[in-house]
């Protein structure tokens, strides 16, 4: 999807979904861009990110992964922020329209270098709910293998992502390459949430 038409077309579609995905390499907005949707359209917002993890930076077993993801899909409206791609199947399954934020790596690196340092600072606004209900100030230190993910996206999880997208490529998939984009949906289809 590259012409103006097409991208309107699509932003048409996801405002008026019921039940919206935002998906894209961590450090892309992803979370921003799902709380100005649901600012816009007034439907709940869950993060994979509250979903995933736990006070302390902990990990739930698999089995309560699968059954907060399901008490999740089990609404009809809503939007769901995140990757997480072994559970991207029941995501795609239950929703409408995606979001797709394909943006560079360096713009990715740049939203997460810009993150941390919001939560080195203090902000704890975007941890996930659990950790921050914990009383954790700061976020998880950069592993190795996030910035890896980070760095890998592209080449080792966008072709994944692409395929299991590919049913939306019919007129419900936003793809937006590029910061400009981003703001230019929020601030155009959004009322500039």
């Amino acid at each position: 999807m590259s012409s103006w038409r097409e991208r309107s077309s699509a932003a048409a579609a996801v405002c008026a979904a019921s039940r919206i995905l935002v998906v894209g390499c961590p450090g892309t907005g992803k979370s921003t861009l799902a709380r100005a949707l649901a600012r816009h359209t007034g439907l709940p917002l869950w993060h994979m990110d509250d979903l995933y993890w736990r006070e302390g930076w902990t990990r739930p077993s698999d089995a309560e992964l699968t059954r907060d993801l399901a008490t999740v899909l089990a609404h009809r409206r809503g939007i769901i922020d995140g990757n997480y791609a072994r559970f991207l199947p029941q995501r795609c399954a239950w929703a409408e329209a995606v979001v797709y934020l394909d943006l560079p790596t360096l713009s990715a690196v740049r939203g997460l270098l810009a993150r941390r340092w919001r939560r080195l600072r203090g902000d704890t606004a975007s941890l996930p709910r659990r950790v921050r209900e914990g009383g954790s100030r700061g976020g998880e230190p950069l592993s190795p293998g996030f910035v890896w993910l980070v760095l890998s996206f592209r080449w080792r999880v966008r072709p994944q992502l692409l395929r299991a997208l590919a049913p939306f490529d019919d007129g419900r998939l936003l793809v937006l390459r590029s910061r400009r984009q981003v703001r230019a949906f929020m601030d155009d289809d959004l009322g500039g949430d």
